[in-house]
């Protein structure tokens, strides 16, 4: 009797220690139809085809064509296209084509080999990507659809003698988005049709770029060069550029932070991160911006902005802009969360990853009691990207390499905007990389403007570094999100425990050894915190298996052994306000509140989540029933 009742509660249970420990990949850019947000599903395709670092950068036309062929659905609105790019037979006939030997088609195939080659894409599908096998019935899917359109544009730069790249204007993006998406009618349109049709272009995807803007809180510097070539009038309109950018930010002490640099042979810290709390002032002040006209000492400025803006050396850790209150954490078991408040702070570098890990396919030893305390005698800080815009037209007059190697060892994530003649090497050494990511050239000042939004938006998404060990609290609104990143031990296969506390609401955490924006589309795994619960998130390497619409493609949730060197996370607001505290610490140490052998399981299947309300009920109906027999 006492055997069937066990039996009976263990049932019972199963539903409650499945959420209690059961954290599932997601990858939604292999389904037609995923549930997951619009938005997520476009960044997370546009993110792959970023980091397969074959493409040049689109200026951003690839995401706004998402937003002109789907504007917020599944699939494609004209009949004949599919997936959320609107990919036709044409274009995936046309980029699967062998038997052309024109110059067009022989390029085309030198980058569909790179597609096959690519480190990053191999790992996502366990083997090179055959092009010539995608079928049309693939092309509902996310990530075919996309890189179907994606390969076409190339051939449709290779035609057209006007185009060398693929536009920045967002005028020109219409036209040609025009001319290759919109089905040929037999006759020939009026000027006014044509001026209609692409300005439906500019009028849905300006509704998008601000419906999937991103809104995470970000430390931004912008440096701008004010040397004699850039002349006085490309000089106002780079500070708009910038003042433009500012202003679409919730600037505030608490929020974004922006502070200004300018420099031609002199460098002038025009004000600081503490010097202004809202869009307008700081609009205000960076359209006031005196110009000098003289030389350009860029590595100069660069090294400025890393002493005397962000306070970064590789000694000592930057002052904190607020005073921490004294909170100490109570002493806390599975059940309990901690009492600290977070409040605003950015003086954080990382350190070393201290404790123990794992190996992959190795189960981590879990502990026998729950530890005394789960966070140290610390409160938790806030913490945000460091951010440097570099905008300059010319040739610096002295070496930018060594402040900007220093920069990129600090954290500092540094975008470079050319403007007219530049040295694009010199980007490149300026700007953090990848590079199709954070180097833009533009023609002159004046269409500067038209990379604003992908500039706000990649600098919103950055991660920020954080300590291991080191608690991190904030406040979210309802969807926003806190990207942070903790740097990995460079000799073992990780194995991390990240403990997340939601004071507030409910919290969705997601996190992935690859992918920089974890979300609802994209991750390695995910969870949500109930509002006044703890969860303990057990996270490996292990393979995993996920079997998706494009046929039981395999992920590694490292790159491979030992090759990952950070674990990605983002939290987000699932209430209308919600707080949180979040800790990674290296090793298993979170506390045993499940039944031993849903425990056991979990831990060797590589990702677990212990939420102390739950397991907790969860292990005590189990072991109720069970003590008898």
């Amino acid at each position: 009797m006492a055997v069937a009742m066990c039996k009976l509660a263990a049932v019972a249970v199963v539903g409650l220690l499945i959420a209690c420990h059961s954290v599932r990949a997601r990858d939604a850019t292999f389904l037609a139809a995923s549930g997951a947000p619009y938005c997520d599903v476009v960044e997370a395709v546009l993110t792959k085809i970023s980091q397969s670092n074959v493409f040049p950068s689109d200026n951003g036309f690839l995401r706004r064509i998402a937003y002109a062929e789907s504007a917020g659905s599944v699939n494609a609105s004209r009949a004949g296209s599919f997936g959320l790019w609107g990919a036709t037979r044409a274009f995936l006939s046309a980029t699967q084509t062998t038997d052309n030997t024109t110059s067009d088609y022989m390029a085309l195939r030198i980058l569909i080999e790179a597609v096959a080659n690519s480190t990053q894409l191999r790992n996502e599908f366990g083997q090179a990507l055959e092009w010539r096998t995608v079928t049309e019935e693939q092309l509902a899917l996310p990530f075919y659809s996309a890189l179907t359109v994606r390969l076409y544009l190339h051939l449709v730069v290779s035609r057209d003698a006007a185009l060398s790249e693929l536009p920045v204007r967002l005028d020109q993006q219409a036209t040609v988005w025009r001319k290759t998406f919109i089905p040929d009618s037999g006759t020939a349109p009026s000027v006014a049709e044509e001026a209609t049709v692409s300005q439906s272009f500019v009028n849905r995807t300006r509704q998008f770029d601000d419906k999937c803007a991103c809104n995470a809180d970000v430390d931004i510097a912008f440096v701008m060069d004010m040397s004699g070539s850039v002349t006085r009038p490309g000089f106002t309109k780079a500070k708009e550029f910038a003042a433009l950018i500012a202003g679409s930010f919730d600037v505030n002490q608490n929020a974004t932070r922006i502070a200004l640099v300018t420099y031609s042979t002199n460098i002038v810290v025009n004000f600081n991160f503490d010097s202004y709390s809202s869009a307008s002032d700081v609009m205000a002040a960076i359209r006031s911006a005196p110009y000098e006209g003289k030389g350009t000492k860029t590595g100069e400025a660069i090294q400025k902005v890393i002493d005397k803006v962000f306070m970064l050396d590789k000694v000592t850790t930057p002052p904190p802009t607020t005073t921490m209150p004294t909170t100490t954490p109570v002493a806390t078991t599975a059940a309990a969360t901690t009492q600290a408040v977070p409040t605003p702070d950015r003086g954080l570098l990382p350190d070393g990853f201290g404790g123990g890990g794992g190996n992959p396919g190795i189960e981590p030893q879990v502990p026998t009691e729950a530890p005394t305390t789960v966070l140290p005698t610390i409160a938790p800080i806030s913490v945000q990207p460091r951010i440097a815009v570099v905008i300059t037209d010319g040739k610096s007059n002295d070496d930018v390499k060594p402040a900007s190697d220093l920069a990129h060892e600090l954290g500092l994530t540094v975008f470079a905007i050319g403007v007219g003649s530049i040295d694009v090497s010199e980007l490149r050494t300026i700007a953090s990389d990848p590079d199709e990511a954070h180097v833009y050239t533009v023609g002159d000042f004046d269409v500067i403007e038209n990379i604003r939004t992908s500039i706000r938006d990649r600098s919103c998404r950055t991660p920020a570094t954080i300590a291991p060990m080191q608690p991190i609290g904030g406040t979210l609104k309802e969807n926003e999100t806190q990207f942070v990143a903790v740097p990995l031990p460079p000799d073992e296969p990780p194995v991390v425990t990240v403990t997340v506390t939601a004071q507030q609401g409910d919290i969705g955490f997601f996190a992935s050894f690859q992918y920089p924006n974890p979300s609802e589309a994209l991750n390695d795994f995910s969870g949500v915190v109930k509002e006044g619960d703890t969860s303990y998130f057990v996270i490996s390497n292990e393979e995993q298996n996920i079997n998706t619409q494009s046929g039981g493609r395999r992920r590694r949730q490292a790159p491979s052994s030992g090759q990952a060197t950070q674990l990605y996370m983002s939290v987000v607001g699932k209430s209308p306000l919600s707080q949180f505290v979040l800790q990674a610490q290296s090793g298993n140490v979170a506390p045993t509140t499940a039944a031993p052998k849903a425990t056991r399981a979990a831990v060797s299947a590589g990702n677990i989540v212990y939420s102390s309300s739950l397991c907790m009920v969860a292990a005590a109906m189990l072991s109720a029933a069970c003590l008898l027999s």
